[in-house]
């Protein structure tokens, strides 16, 4: 299971977004998907990508902290079908998944 915590950076008071992703249930080839995952989400900058700005690991979770998007939509653009599926749009979480802000 994961939850989205939406929380300010101390000293910058920067919203971000906090994911943490539970080892529960993962095998080890699941765990080592995900550190390759984090590793390479380091390494991208790209003014279309929410960037992140740090990660750790726990005993029984992966804590993923990116910027913040306030109610964006993000659509495919001119989406090429997948494997003969056509790609939807993909919109922000009900409320009701994310936590209340913390400070």
């Amino acid at each position: 299971m994961t939850q989205v915590w939406k929380a300010r950076r101390t000293g910058s008071l920067q919203t971000v977004a906090v994911k943490l992703i539970t080892k529960h249930g993962k095998n080890e080839k699941d765990l080592r998907n995900l550190r390759q995952e984090i590793e390479i989400l380091r390494k991208l900058q790209h003014p279309n990508i929410i960037a992140m700005l740090d990660a750790f690991e726990t005993k029984n979770d992966f804590c993923v902290v990116t910027e913040f998007a306030q109610g964006e939509r993000i659509r495919a653009a001119d989406a090429e079908p997948v494997r003969g599926r056509r790609a939807l749009p993909i919109t922000a979480p009900p409320r009701s998944a994310c936590k209340p802000e913390c400070s």
